[in-house]
């Protein structure tokens, strides 16, 4: 049920109509980060998934750092 739940939101989040606000930006992260995250649990050990989300999280934290300080 979560599962499902997780595929509809990442589908409304991709629906949003294309901005160049950062709300636009950390949205698509999300659904991105929900995407990876879905297809990772579901193929990778326990550890490696932790590595790799760790990682991917720490991308979006400099991209989400980097946009802030564009727009300012």
């Amino acid at each position: 049920m979560e599962y499902a739940n997780s595929i509809k939101s990442v589908a409304l989040i991709r629906r949003l109509p294309e901005d160049t606000s950062i709300l636009h930006k950390l949205a698509s992260g999300i659904a991105e980060f929900l995407s990876q995250y879905m297809s990772l649990f579901q193929t990778t050990s326990k550890s490696n998934y932790d590595k790799i989300v760790g990682r991917y999280t720490d991308m979006v934290i400099a991209q989400r750092d980097s946009t802030l300080q564009h727009s300012l």
